[in-house]
């Protein structure tokens, strides 16, 4: 064969032997813009060895980031482009925050009953506010079925104690207090009305309970009904506020103990009572 049979053919043999591409920087500098220099780094996948080892130490192929080349060439450098991750990020949270507070705007009822919550519902739908800066319609909806369900019970709850005067209770417990009892508290027929923890969050309030069995609490004379509370328990503490002490000297005779510190009633004057002298005094009465 002749010479000019092979004239033709590329005589550049890297391909065939598996070296590296050389590579043609200056045209990748004038894609790049031309006076504007290259940053050739080290592959952080494969820290340079152009292939790809695993947990195990084993070299499984070339690395997949670089191509086996063992670095990239970028048109920034490592700071430039670290900058400009945090400008996306930065941007993105402004923008996540701008949708939030229009969504407060727009619906502060529902903002105020999932912010802060624990109820599994709203924290769900608060973390889907926060991640896609709005609610479907049916979501929406469904949250402020939730509002109008709260404020319905809300309303409920202070209308049942609208009416409950306490004053005549409270004005006993503080006599009480000031008398020197240390756990002041009055037994009923159904209920027991006893003295909050000074150390715990309802300190100062009455605590009011059948048995083990929470009905609310009396604050600055005003009732706070328990979820467990019904009409007729309501119904009962009114009777009893009424006038506490007359419901005392009526438990006293039907369980023949005292209402004010639970003993048995035994001296004659204690009996035709209903009450412990010494209590009834304490209680100011």
């Amino acid at each position: 064969m002749s010479d000019d049979f092979f004239s033709h053919l590329d005589d550049d043999l890297d391909g065939d032997f598996n070296v590296e591409p050389r590579r043609d920087l200056s045209r990748l500098s004038q894609a790049n813009g031309g006076d504007k220099p290259l940053h050739e780094e080290v592959c952080q996948k494969c820290r340079g060895t152009g292939r790809f080892i695993s947990y195990s130490g084993r070299s499984l192929g070339e690395c997949f980031a670089c191509k086996g080349a063992g670095k990239k060439v970028y048109k920034t450098s490592a700071p430039e482009r670290a900058k400009a991750r945090e400008n996306v990020k930065a941007k993105k949270a402004r923008d996540e925050q701008t949708l939030l507070d229009a969504f407060k705007a727009e619906h502060p009822a529902v903002w105020s009953w999932m912010d802060g919550s624990t109820f599994a519902f709203a924290v769900a739908m608060r973390e889907a506010l926060i991640k896609w800066g709005s609610l479907t319609e049916k979501q929406l909806l469904a949250c402020y079925g939730c509002v109008d369900k709260l404020e319905a019970a809300k309303a409920a709850r202070q209308g049942r104690n609208a009416d409950v005067d306490l004053s005549a209770i409270d004005k006993a417990f503080a006599a009480a207090k000031a008398n020197g009892a240390r756990k002041p508290a009055l037994r009923f027929d159904g209920l027991t009305i006893s003295l909050a923890p000074a150390h715990g969050v309802n300190a100062g309030s009455l605590y009011v309970k059948d048995g083990e069995r929470y009905l609310g609490k009396v604050r600055e004379g005003r009732f706070q009904a328990a979820r467990e509370c019904t009409d007729a328990d309501r119904a009962k503490l009114v009777d009893i506020a009424a006038d506490p002490l007359t419901k005392a000297v009526e438990y006293g005779k039907k369980f023949s103990s005292c209402s004010c510190c639970g003993l048995t009633l035994t001296n004659k004057v204690s009996i035709d009572l209903g009450i412990g002298p010494i209590c009834r005094e304490k209680f100011g009465w």
